[in-house]
């Protein structure tokens, strides 16, 4: 018997007050700091204005209380759309003008956080309405976006992007989808796209394809973003995939025949959508930072009432210093992230032209990893109860693991933080400094290759920002007199300490050099393993006498 939710009832359509005059351009924390220039206001935590404050609450509260309610309860999912439209959800991220609500990254943040309480529907709402929203708001032409963005809101077309191919992964060269003209006023699209979200459903495809030449052939950077309509017709989706979390969001194949799409449906000028590909494709553009704050604050929810009860060796659980200490490192990473999360996107309302790269990648990588790790640690302390018969558990987990498979590339990630660090490298903080220094003495122009040594300047830089981010929420707390403020202030003075001996000891690391860390090592042990194509070491009771 599936139940019903009720929620309260709202006005037909909501308007928020103006946001916030934004203040003069200046450089986020992180670019000032790797330059060596530290502006003193940085320091202070964002917080939200009146009366926008008072009106986002009214028209968030519903929203919260609503999925909140949903938890752990069968709900069709058709309903709980429904419902959530009937919220003005979807009419989020699209201008007033358009008959949308205009949200800050702040209050889009908040947004994700609630919806992921649900994680299936924070993804939809990511992958089905707000990412590929954006989108058109961003680079579409104005009679796309009266054409597109009304039916959004409504419910009639439901957008997904189609960009992979070949496998999942952030390679362009990988896209074979052709379109070619066939008259002036239309062209026809061939193609595949795999892990297409909730493609089975959608009737808006924004497909990235290749433009083919008058002469037959095809510029390797000729990217073109079609708007193509199910109804348009010679459109397939086969491949349904049955994921391990997020079942409500499966992913599909969806082919184009010879499909005709109208040239008034082109994004821009044909060939001309490189940038908006490398834009969607650049790291910390996913949004999951919100998603990752829901899951592990959900599961530490789930898991304290359940350690309370537990018992080992006839003592409480809950009473061993090592139990405390596993939670206690969960709780402070919750901490962290929802600290990093909102001085981020508080940073970049608060600025005109705020550019937060940086600190939106160093964000986004940390929350999801953390997430995953915090949830793996809880689940070791419940042990085969979390195996065995608590669905919740492994949805955890399932849903953290999809957060670093799915949606981010950590690879990138380090990649891209990584050379903007040796790109803006100033008179910053001195042993940072003196550490990347000699990463160029000892590899040259090849720094950039050195992997290892890049994720450990990307391990300094996000300890830097994340004890940043807890000083400045910590000293905000503790001024204004917030629930635990003295607590919470205590234990960011003793974790900076831990985080300033983490960064102490990523920089030994590096000026030990390959040779005496370990790198050289384990970068032996894989050249013979790959030329093996397995493990390659004797078992230990094999005998050679």
């Amino acid at each position: 018997m599936k139940e019903a939710i009720t929620f309260p009832p709202l006005p037909e359509e909501t308007k928020l007050a103006v946001l916030r005059k934004q203040k003069p351009e200046r450089k986020s924390f992180l670019r000032a700091l790797i330059l060596g220039k530290v502006d003193s206001e940085t320091f202070t935590y964002p917080e939200l204005a009146s009366p926008r404050y008072e009106d986002y609450c009214k028209w968030i509260n519903p929203i919260e209380s609503y999925t909140s309610n949903c938890v752990n309860k069968k709900i069709d999912k058709k309903e709980i759309l429904d419902n959530i439209r009937e919220l003005e959800v979807f009419r989020t991220h699209i201008n007033d003008k358009y008959f949308g609500i205009t949200l800050s990254n702040t209050e889009t943040l908040q947004l994700i956080e609630i919806l992921s309480n649900l994680p299936w529907l924070g993804t939809y709402v990511l992958k089905n309405h707000i990412i590929p929203v954006e989108v058109i708001n961003k680079y579409g032409s104005e009679s796309q976006k009266l054409e597109y963005l009304p039916r959004i809101i409504s419910g009639d077309i439901i957008p997904t992007i189609c960009l992979y191919e070949d496998g999942y992964g952030t390679n362009v060269n990988s896209i074979k989808t052709i379109m070619m003209q066939q008259t002036t006023d239309s062209w026809v699209l061939n193609g595949e796209k795999e892990f297409v979200v909730n493609g089975i459903n959608s009737n808006l495809f924004l497909v990235f394809a290749k433009c083919v030449a008058p002469t037959g052939k095809v510029k390797p950077d000729s990217f073109s973003l079609l708007l193509v309509e199910r109804d348009f017709g010679n459109i397939s989706c086969t491949n349904v995939c049955d994921t391990i979390g997020r079942h409500e969001t499966p992913t599909c194949t969806i082919k184009f025949e010879d499909t005709v799409v109208p040239h008034k449906n082109i994004i821009g000028k044909p060939g001309g959508a490189l940038d908006i590909l490398m834009e969607y494709l650049k790291p910390g553009q996913q949004h999951i930072t919100g998603q990752a704050i829901s899951i592990l604050r959900n599961f530490l929810n789930l898991i304290i009432p359940e350690i309370i009860q537990m018992k080992h060796f006839d003592r409480d659980l809950y009473a061993y210093d090592i139990v405390k200490k596993i939670l206690g490192e969960i709780t402070f990473s919750l901490y962290t992230m929802e600290s990093m999360a909102y001085l981020t996107t508080g940073m970049i309302d608060q600025y005109k032209n705020m550019n937060a790269d940086l600190e939106q990648i160093i964000t986004e990588t940390y929350c999801a990893n953390k997430c995953l790790q915090c949830i793996q640690s809880g689940l070791q302390l419940v042990g085969s109860k979390s195996y065995m018969n608590n669905k919740s558990y492994i949805d955890a987990l399932h849903n953290a693991m999809a957060l670093t498979t799915m949606d981010i590339n950590n690879l990138d990630s380090v990649t891209y933080i990584a050379s903007s660090v040796l790109q803006l490298l100033g008179n910053n903080v001195t042993e940072f400094k003196d550490s990347i220094l000699l990463l160029f003495e000892e590899n040259g122009s090849a720094v950039m290759e050195q992997y290892s040594d890049m994720l450990r300047i990307t391990f300094m830089l996000t300890e830097i920002y994340a004890t940043f981010a807890n000083i400045t929420r910590a000293s905000r707390s503790y001024s204004i007199g917030a629930r635990n403020a003295d607590l919470e202030k205590d234990l960011v003075t003793q974790m900076t300490y831990v985080s300033h001996t983490k960064v102490c000891l990523l920089k030994q690391e590096i000026d030990s050099t390959k040779a005496f860390n370990g790198d050289n090592c384990y970068i032996s042990a894989m050249d013979l393993s790959y030329g093996c194509h397995k493990y390659p070491l004797a078992h230990p009771l094999t005998k050679t006498f």
